[in-house]
């Protein structure tokens, strides 16, 4: 489970890295990489209500 939120973290530290800020720069993130962080960061949120869920009967 550790993995899975430590993957999850470097993933998106490298895609918010190489975001620009403007047109004319050379390096482009696609919309489509910035979804897919989105995607993974409520995916983490919902992996770690489970396992809150699990450890303590909570939520």
């Amino acid at each position: 489970m550790l993995g899975v939120f430590a993957g999850i973290f470097v993933y998106c530290l490298i895609v918010l890295h190489t975001i620009r800020g403007g047109i004319d720069e050379a390096e482009f993130v696609s919309n489509l990489a910035v979804f897919f962080v989105f995607v993974l960061f409520v995916i983490s949120l919902l992996s770690l209500r489970e396992l809150l869920r699990l450890l303590i009967g909570y939520f």
